[in-house]
C-alpha cells in the first residue's frame, strides 16, 4: 500500500480518483492546490503525488518544480493529469520535469493503475539508490589491518 496525495482544483475529479486508487489498496491524501499540496507532503511524505496541470495560485509544473528543490521530496515521483493540455510540447515539459506520465481527463482506471504501478515502481528505485551502502563490519577491517602490520 503507497500514499499517494492527489492535488486537484475540482472535487469532483479528486472524489474519482480517490475511489480508484483506494480500490487498488492505497492510501490517499487529497488537496486543492499547489501550495497545500507541498504543505502536506512535508508532513506526510507521499510516495507518489497525482497533480492536475491547471490550478488557480501554483500549477502542477510548479509544484513539481518546488518539490524538487526540496531535499524531503525531490525524489517522489509526479503523475500528472490534465484535461487542457494536450499539446506535445507540454508532455516534453512534464517528461524534462521527471514526471512519470501525463494522463488525460477523465481518466480511466486502468490508466490511473498503470500510470500508478510505474511511477511507484520509479519511486523505489530512487529510493533504493538513496540508500547508503552498508559498511565493512569493523571487527573484519581491523583483523585485516593487524594481518598486514605483522612482519
Amino acid at each position: 500500500m503507497a500514499t499517494i496525495l492527489v492535488v486537484d482544483d475540482r472535487r469532483e475529479h479528486r472524489k474519482a480518483t480517490r475511489q480508484v486508487l483506494e480500490r487498488a489498496g492505497h492510501r490517499v491524501i487529497e488537496t486543492d492546490g499547489g501550495q497545500a499540496a507541498l504543505d502536506r507532503a512535508r508532513i506526510e511524505r507521499p510516495d507518489l503525488v497525482l497533480s492536475d496541470v491547471l490550478m488557480p495560485g501554483m500549477d502542477g509544473f510548479t509544484l513539481c518544480r518546488r518539490a524538487q528543490e526540496d531535499a524531503d521530496l525531490r525524489h517522489v515521483p509526479f503523475v500528472f493529469m490534465t484535461g487542457t493540455f494536450s499539446d506535445p510540447r507540454y508532455e516534453q515539459c512534464a517528461a524534462e520535469l521527471g514526471a512519470v506520465a501525463v494522463l488525460p481527463k477523465p481518466l480511466d482506471a486502468i490508466s490511473l493503475r498503470s500510470a500508478v504501478d510505474r511511477a511507484l515502481l520509479r519511486g523505489a528505485a530512487t529510493d533504493a539508490t538513496r540508500r547508503p551502502k552498508s559498511l565493512p563490519d569493523e571487527g573484519a577491517s581491523n583483523a585485516r589491518s593487524r594481518t598486514r602490520s605483522r612482519p
